[in-house]
């Protein structure tokens, strides 16, 4: 027994040696830990072990690095052309019955128009082709995985509205063009949410009304992008300019999304200190959108602009220091051609302020100071 425990201690020191100096090995390790602690639970051991092994195409490491979420993480390793024009010849055979010869829908939903209903990622249209839709006309295929990935490629190359998104250039997101008028008049417009609690009067109302008491148990998940912040928590309202979401997360990052397929238009990442005065956790709650540009408050108290096309930064402005206890967590307000920030940092004797900048240069235009020096009205009020 005490060798069969001597023998189990000195494979787990020679596994964790590996991991640490042989390339590749470590995130392999982490991955199995993860799935043995029942983190992956939407990949089977049989498919992971596949995966894994070398030649099969998939590159598993990213899934280490966004929390385990195969989802994000699993990319089709099959869409050369003769790989799409394979998975054709197999749709053709298995799947034209029901969902039309091509992208022309027969009697299931059509496939070229991007809607699907159980993911649109990679691994979600994967996993729905191999294990079908319970309830549903939609059989199993259990076909050899890389049949089934040459059937992802083909959908992938009927979707239609895909192929808008990547048609005139693969990093540019479709232009906003939020002008000073369409924030004033938000509420005209409820398919989309261009600012801070919806409109200027901060009502945080919409007035769509499809979705009902009635109706509301039908819905069902359309997309799910998984937000790649390991800071806890996320408290920010996302801003959706007609087919473009933009989302903030911790700890200085934000993503554009297209909402009709969650497609990843852009990300824009931020470096923040690790040492911030911060009372209430590492939490951005939102950006502004003005023209083309997003508007971004960061933790370490800057202000940055974003080209809302690209994801490209136009200018980040200090706005304080955050070694003297200022942050910014709010949301920015546009308005005209103003970007209005507040600060954060009154439980460490910080003299709070709102600032104004030009929405196109960044530089400022004015500032109001919450409580009033010497010299200003009302200071003497203050003891």
């Amino acid at each position: 027994m005490k060798r069969r425990i001597i023998l189990v201690l000195g494979a787990l020191v020679a596994v964790l040696v590996l991991a640490l100096i042989v390339p590749g090995t470590r995130w392999r390790v982490q991955i199995v830990a993860a799935k043995a602690r029942g983190r992956i639970p939407d990949l089977s051991w049989g498919d992971l072990i596949r995966m894994m092994r070398p030649g099969s195409g998939v590159y598993l490491e990213p899934l280490a690095e966004n929390g385990y979420n195969p989802y994000l993480a699993i990319s089709d390793p099959l869409t050369a052309p003769e790989d799409v024009k394979a998975g054709g010849a197999t749709f053709a055979a298995q799947c034209s019955s029901c969902h039309g010869s091509g992208p022309h829908a027969g009697a299931a939903p059509d496939l070229s128009r991007g809607e699907f209903r159980h993911g649109g990622s990679d691994w979600a249209l994967y996993r729905t082709i191999r294990n079908g839709v319970p309830q549903t006309p939609m059989p199993a295929h259990p076909l050899p995985a890389p049949d089934l990935w040459r059937l992802v490629a083909y959908i992938r190359s009927i979707d239609r509205h895909r192929a808008s998104i990547a048609g005139g250039s693969a990093s540019k997101a479709p232009a906003p063009e939020v002008t000073p008028a369409r924030l004033v008049e938000a509420s005209r417009e409820p398919g989309s949410w261009l600012t801070y609690s919806g409109n200027y009067a901060a009502t945080r109302h919409s007035s769509l009304a499809e979705v009902n008491r009635a109706n509301v148990g039908r819905l069902r998940v359309r997309w799910v992008y998984q937000l790649p912040t390991t800071d806890g928590r996320v408290e920010a309202t996302p801003i959706v300019v007609d087919s473009t979401m933009y989302v903030s997360y911790p700890p200085g990052d934000v993503v554009a999304l297209d909402t009709r397929s969650g497609a990843i238009l852009w990300t824009y990442h931020h470096d923040v200190p690790d040492q911030l005065s911060l009372c209430c956790g590492r939490v951005n709650r939102g950006v502004a959108v003005l023209g083309n540009t997003v508007f971004l408050g960061t933790m370490d108290a800057h202000l940055i602009a974003i080209d809302a096309r690209t994801g490209q930064q136009e200018w980040d402005v200090p706005v304080a220091e955050a070694k003297d206890g200022y942050s910014i967590t709010g949301a920015p307000l546009a308005f005209d051609s103003l970007v209005v920030t507040g600060v954060g940092g009154g439980e460490y004797g910080i003299r709070g302020f709102v600032d104004a900048y030009n929405a196109r240069t960044g530089a400022r235009a004015w500032r109001f100071y919450t409580i009033p020096g010497p010299g200003e009205a009302g200071h003497e009020s203050w003891a």
